[in-house]
């Protein structure tokens, strides 16, 4: 599961969600996994989130396309 594993990046520092839309695009499955997690704690309103978890649905990984559509559900 997902549950805390966006926690890695809530304690860096920074801009948590623009580190988190990069981190969408690592070719590491586990980071792209905490990024989508992250992003769904946050909830940002931002369209930039909203066209990243877009892109995420065509991930390789079926875990990161179902917590992205589930993040998008959240979004609105």
């Amino acid at each position: 599961l997902l549950i805390f594993l966006g926690w890695g990046l809530v304690g860096c520092g920074g801009d948590v969600v623009a580190t988190a839309l990069q981190d969408l695009r690592s070719r590491d499955v586990s980071v792209r996994r905490r990024a989508v997690q992250t992003l769904y704690e946050a909830r940002p309103a931002d369209p930039q989130v909203v066209t990243a978890l877009a892109d995420a649905l065509g991930d390789t990984d079926g875990e990161v396309r179902r917590a992205a559509g589930r993040t998008l559900g959240l979004l609105g």
